[in-house]
């Protein structure tokens, strides 16, 4: 199709698809995990249950994502980005509607689990990685820290809106009116600007053709077998680096708010503390992309561990808001700067072609660290009666993860394609 389009006067397509999967990573948090922090209340009035019952489906979300995420990667990497959005737009849509004609709490788990949670797999970062990853070379950092923006988004315009449905409409006819938009406005976006490669309508990554370099470096990333990726030092040095540092991340979503509650800080002081991390991590998958363009991505994946490790320390140390915001900002900024930093680093090791699947691997295999922070968190705390122990103890892990960090491999040398 339209092969024969000259790349020097046609526009450049990449623009278009990369804002469209921002749109799609948007649709893929916001409707999901950031959508229930609003409807947890309402679904359980609506359906007799505790809000524990509903809150439980942030853990099939994250569950889901995991599972699905090796095989996503296999279709992914096969050019199946497009037909993956496609299936989570519409299953996506029909969650929601479905959830809003739920009679009882096992249907709607049932919609959660069979529609929902695979859907938000099949918009999220795994095919919109792999898609933006083809259109961008030599702006590769920057253009997924700004797909990836659209995760942050997604939390600060959802909550509000989903907030600003329910006082109009109530729970049923809320959910309705957002599937019906998630329908209208991202499957025609999906079907019409998904564009997998830039070859495929005629154009080049960036909208400028590749140097002899750029085509060696390429051509040297054959396809790797599952077994060669368990084997590579730098699968398990990045995937443990981005582990550790997420880990973190997800103890401060979790109890940042709770320990600063505890401290007599106000719900406003607690609530902005979340509202400035959101907003830092903004910050950081927009510097930590652009970085990585500019500079070797593993040297910036060390800073970004060294700088969560030192930005923890006021919050050990004092329990005063100044303490608590300058940790929220840091840490903030590090975990939205790890998205753009590990895709760049799984591109430029493993190669274009095996993005996907390492990628869905290694989240996979990383399973573990986005499960026990929670529960951890709370059993310290139910023992010693204070969050400053998990915070204190868990801070370790940081320098932790700074070590591992230095020993990830560069990439490898391309080798320059034969006749």
């Amino acid at each position: 199709m339209n092969e024969s389009a000259d790349p020097i006067t046609t526009p450049f397509h990449g623009w278009r698809v990369l804002g469209l999967c921002t749109l799609s990573q948007f649709v893929a948090i916001g409707c999901t995990m950031y959508l229930l922090g609003v409807f947890i209340q309402p679904l359980a009035q609506l359906f007799g249950a505790t809000q524990g019952q509903i809150g439980s489906a942030s853990g099939v979300f994250a569950v889901a994502g995991c599972i699905l995420s090796p095989f996503l990667g296999i279709l992914a990497d096969r050019g199946k980005s497009k037909v993956i959005m496609l299936c989570g737009a519409v299953s996506m849509t029909l969650g929601l509607i479905l959830l809003s004609q739920a009679q009882g709490l096992l249907q709607a788990a049932l919609v959660c689990v069979l529609l929902q949670a695979p859907a938000a797999a099949m918009l999220g970062t795994i095919p919109t990685t792999v898609m933006v990853a083809q259109w961008f070379t030599r702006r590769r950092g920057f253009a997924i820290g700004i797909t990836a923006a659209g995760i942050s988004m997604g939390g600060f315009v959802m909550p509000p809106l989903a907030a600003w449905l329910l006082g109009q409409f109530g729970p049923r006819q809320s959910l309705m009116v957002l599937g019906c938009g998630v329908g209208l406005i991202l499957i025609p976006a999906i079907w019409r600007l998904a564009v997998v490669k830039p070859a495929d309508i005629g154009q080049h990554p960036d909208g400028i053709p590749l140097s002899q370099a750029e085509v060696d470096t390429q051509a040297a990333a054959p396809s790797i077998a599952l077994g060669e990726i368990f084997r590579r030092t730098d699968f398990w040095t990045i995937g443990l680096s981005v582990g550790i540092i997420s880990f973190a991340g997800i103890l401060i979503i979790t109890y940042l708010a709770p320990y600063a509650k505890a401290t007599g800080m106000s719900l406003q002081n607690s609530a902005f503390l979340l509202s400035l991390y959101a907003i830092s991590g903004i910050a950081g998958k927009f510097t930590t992309g652009w970085l990585s363009d500019k500079f070797p991505p593993r040297r910036i994946m060390t800073a970004t561990l060294v700088m969560a490790a030192i930005g923890w320390l006021p919050i050990v140390f004092a329990d005063d808001i100044f303490a608590f915001a300058i940790t929220a900002s840091t840490v903030g900024f590090a975990m939205g700067g790890l998205i753009p930093v590990w895709a760049t680093l799984i591109a430029l090791n493993f190669g274009l072609q095996n993005f996907g699947r390492v990628r869905g691997i290694m989240a996979l295999v990383l399973v573990a660290f986005t499960i026990i922070p929670g529960p951890l968190g709370g059993y310290l705390y139910d023992s010693t009666g204070s969050y400053a122990t998990a915070f204190g103890l868990l801070w370790w892990c940081l320098p932790l993860g700074v070590t591992m960090s230095l020993f990830i491999a560069g990439p490898p040398s391309p080798t320059p394609a034969t006749e």
